[in-house]
């Protein structure tokens, strides 16, 4: 089971499963890919479906949205995003779910390498330097 920790320490379980598909509004959420995309790409409306996705536990532990979305920062809505990706993948018959997870792992190293790429160049960056040039001309 995909899970998640807010900065108030709570855990929270993503079990994506027939009864969270039909409180979703259905298969659309797998295969409506432009949702799909604008959820990966904009952390307010990750963070709102994430709060959806949670509801019944939110009700659980008598909270609101609001209260979860106060309990976000950018290091825990990286760790709901993953962990949706996961619950979706889990979900998945095996073979599909088998091909996502290869495609995630590929995407996660390039993702890597290229952080990796720009702190090098980060480091190597030298503002005196560039003004020393621009200067001497």
């Amino acid at each position: 089971m995909a899970t998640f920790t807010d900065t108030c320490g709570r855990e929270w379980n993503l079990d994506f499963n027939m009864s969270t598909l039909k409180r979703m509004g259905g298969a659309a959420v797998l295969n409506d890919s432009k949702r799909f995309a604008a959820m990966l790409q904009e952390p307010l409306t990750l963070a709102q479906f994430v709060a959806e996705f949670l509801a019944p536990q939110l009700a659980a532990h008598a909270l609101t949205e609001d209260d979860l979305l106060s309990a976000m920062n950018g290091e825990t809505l990286e760790a709901a995003q993953n962990a949706f990706i996961e619950a979706t993948i889990e979900f998945l018959p095996r073979a599909k779910a088998e091909a996502l997870r290869q495609a995630l792992t590929k995407l996660r190293a390039a993702e890597n390498e290229l952080l990796s790429r720009a702190m090098q160049q980060l480091e190597a960056f030298d503002p005196l330097k560039m003004f020393d040039k621009a200067i001497a001309v």
